[in-house]
Protein backbone atom coordinates (compact mmCIF):
# COMPACT_ATOMS: atom_id res chain seq x y z
CA UNK A 1 0.00 0.00 0.00
CA UNK A 2 1.31 3.65 -0.82
CA UNK A 3 0.02 6.07 1.76
CA UNK A 4 1.38 8.74 -0.81
CA UNK A 5 -0.58 7.55 -3.75
CA UNK A 6 -4.03 6.99 -1.89
CA UNK A 7 -3.74 9.05 1.04
CA UNK A 8 -4.71 6.06 3.21
CA UNK A 9 -2.72 6.82 6.67
CA UNK A 10 -5.13 4.62 8.06
CA UNK A 11 -5.57 1.32 6.25
CA UNK A 12 -8.08 -1.03 7.16
CA UNK A 13 -8.29 -4.90 6.78
CA UNK A 14 -12.14 -5.02 7.03
CA UNK A 15 -13.79 -7.85 5.11
CA UNK A 16 -10.67 -8.87 3.96
CA UNK A 17 -9.07 -12.67 4.36
CA UNK A 18 -5.88 -12.10 7.08
CA UNK A 19 -3.12 -13.05 4.57
CA UNK A 20 -4.85 -10.46 1.99
CA UNK A 21 -5.21 -7.74 4.59
CA UNK A 22 -1.66 -8.33 5.45
CA UNK A 23 -0.03 -8.34 1.94
CA UNK A 24 -2.69 -4.51 1.60
CA UNK A 25 -0.84 -3.44 4.80
CA UNK A 26 2.24 -4.55 4.97
CA UNK A 27 3.63 -5.10 1.82
CA UNK A 28 7.48 -5.03 2.29
CA UNK A 29 8.72 -8.56 1.57
CA UNK A 30 12.13 -8.61 4.01
CA UNK A 31 9.88 -6.41 7.26
CA UNK A 32 11.07 -8.37 10.36
CA UNK A 33 9.61 -7.54 13.51
CA UNK A 34 11.75 -7.58 17.22
CA UNK A 35 9.34 -8.15 20.18
CA UNK A 36 10.84 -6.74 22.95
CA UNK A 37 7.47 -6.40 25.57
CA UNK A 38 4.08 -7.08 25.88
CA UNK A 39 1.40 -6.55 28.14
CA UNK A 40 -2.45 -6.74 27.88
CA UNK A 41 -5.50 -6.34 30.19
CA UNK A 42 -9.29 -7.73 28.83
CA UNK A 43 -9.44 -5.37 26.01
CA UNK A 44 -6.24 -3.60 25.40
CA UNK A 45 -2.46 -4.89 24.27
CA UNK A 46 0.62 -2.73 23.85
CA UNK A 47 3.59 -4.00 22.21
CA UNK A 48 7.11 -2.94 22.37
CA UNK A 49 8.97 -3.67 19.23
CA UNK A 50 11.62 -2.53 16.68
CA UNK A 51 10.43 -3.30 12.93
CA UNK A 52 12.87 -3.47 10.20
CA UNK A 53 12.57 -3.37 6.82
CA UNK A 54 14.58 -2.87 3.76
CA UNK A 55 13.93 -0.04 1.35
CA UNK A 56 13.37 -1.55 -1.70
CA UNK A 57 15.26 0.72 -3.89
CA UNK A 58 18.73 1.43 -1.78
CA UNK A 59 18.19 -2.08 -0.02
CA UNK A 60 19.26 -0.15 2.88
CA UNK A 61 17.56 -1.69 6.64
CA UNK A 62 15.64 0.57 7.90
CA UNK A 63 15.36 0.25 11.95
CA UNK A 64 12.77 1.49 14.24
CA UNK A 65 11.52 1.14 17.54
CA UNK A 66 8.10 1.70 18.21
CA UNK A 67 5.16 1.06 19.76
CA UNK A 68 1.49 -0.28 18.85
CA UNK A 69 -1.50 -0.50 20.71
CA UNK A 70 -4.40 -2.73 20.07
CA UNK A 71 -8.15 -2.69 21.25
CA UNK A 72 -9.50 -6.13 21.29
CA UNK A 73 -13.38 -7.09 21.54
CA UNK A 74 -14.31 -10.35 22.45
CA UNK A 75 -10.76 -11.85 21.94
CA UNK A 76 -10.13 -10.12 18.14
CA UNK A 77 -8.56 -7.06 17.18
CA UNK A 78 -10.55 -4.06 16.69
CA UNK A 79 -8.56 -1.11 16.12
CA UNK A 80 -4.79 -0.77 16.15
CA UNK A 81 -2.54 1.82 16.10
CA UNK A 82 1.36 2.20 16.52
CA UNK A 83 3.76 5.30 17.95
CA UNK A 84 7.05 6.14 16.72
CA UNK A 85 9.94 8.72 17.42
CA UNK A 86 9.53 10.45 13.70
CA UNK A 87 13.19 12.10 14.54
CA UNK A 88 15.09 8.54 14.31
CA UNK A 89 12.11 6.40 12.40
CA UNK A 90 13.70 7.95 8.72
CA UNK A 91 17.57 7.14 10.24
CA UNK A 92 19.76 4.09 9.40
CA UNK A 93 20.42 2.83 12.39
CA UNK A 94 22.56 -0.10 13.30
CA UNK A 95 21.55 -2.97 15.67
CA UNK A 96 24.05 -1.97 18.27
CA UNK A 97 22.60 1.50 18.37
CA UNK A 98 19.18 0.35 18.58
CA UNK A 99 20.67 -2.29 21.04
CA UNK A 100 21.69 0.69 23.24
CA UNK A 101 18.92 2.56 22.74
CA UNK A 102 17.12 -0.73 24.45
CA UNK A 103 19.13 -0.65 27.04
CA UNK A 104 19.42 -4.42 27.08
CA UNK A 105 15.97 -5.43 26.69
CA UNK A 106 16.00 -9.04 25.17
CA UNK A 107 13.81 -10.20 22.05
CA UNK A 108 10.77 -12.60 23.32
CA UNK A 109 10.03 -13.22 19.53
CA UNK A 110 11.41 -12.25 16.11
CA UNK A 111 8.64 -12.22 13.17
CA UNK A 112 9.68 -11.89 9.60
CA UNK A 113 7.84 -11.80 6.50
CA UNK A 114 9.78 -13.55 3.39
Amino acid sequence: MDVQKNQDLFPSTINSSIENGLKEVYPIKGRRYDIRNITENDNVVMIELVESYPDPDTSKTYRTPQVIVLEMVAGKIKKGRHYCDPDISYLDLTEEQIEKGLKGTKSKTVIQKM
